[in-house]
């Protein structure tokens, strides 16, 4: 009887003991965790961090909200009217790039107008009044060469009015005509703004 209840009690000290070591493993093993709902958080939450997604497919299918159209390639910009000048020149302007400087002074940015950039101005200025300096090629309808005296072919400025149109000289006509074009060299030497256009926006 001693020797079995001395093995009792050996025994059972060896499952206490065994008991006792392996708690702080039973602890971490434990039962699963359960998941848990929040109800109550304020509407809306302001999150920061960041978030590395790893899941995704290797193609996307991007939808973008509010895009615009790509501009086509080497497209030139599209310049339109932007005013007149205050200051005025004969038809003299000292060629494309003179008139130019002159545009520049008081609008940065700008040049001369070619009458197709005038006729397709969307905004129109503000303020517009009198005859202003326009680009034209061709025609005999312009100061020839950028000068004051002669009106013929090639290149050079002939007078655009504040309403868009352009205001040429009429062979043959003089200025009692209606509306009042005269056909003589004399515009040419007429001080007039210029007009000018820059790129849109």
């Amino acid at each position: 009887m001693h020797n079995v209840g001395s093995a009792t009690f050996a025994a059972a000290l060896l499952v206490f003991s065994l008991d006792a070591h392996a708690q702080p493993f039973l602890r971490g093993l434990g039962p699963p965790p359960k998941g848990v709902v929040v109800t109550n958080f304020p509407n809306p939450q302001n999150v920061t961090g960041s978030v590395t997604v790893t899941n995704l497919p290797a193609v996307q299918d991007v939808h973008v909200v509010n895009a615009q159209p790509p501009a086509q390639c080497g497209a030139p910009p599209s310049f339109q009217l932007v005013g007149f000048t205050r200051a005025v020149f004969t038809g003299d302007l000292g060629g494309p790039f003179g008139a130019n400087q002159k545009c520049q002074a008081e609008f940065p940015g700008s040049r001369i107008c070619d009458y197709s950039e005038v006729r397709s101005t969307v905004i129109v200025p503000s303020g517009l009044a009198g005859l202003a300096w326009l680009n034209l090629d061709g025609g005999q309808t312009q100061c020839q060469d950028w000068t004051n005296g002669v009106i013929g072919g090639g290149s050079g400025p002939t007078r655009l009015a504040s309403n868009g149109t352009l205001v040429v000289p009429i062979p043959g006509c003089v200025p009692a005509c209606t509306p009042p074009q005269p056909s003589s060299p004399s515009f040419c030497s007429e001080q007039n703004s210029i007009a000018c256009c820059a790129p849109l926006p």
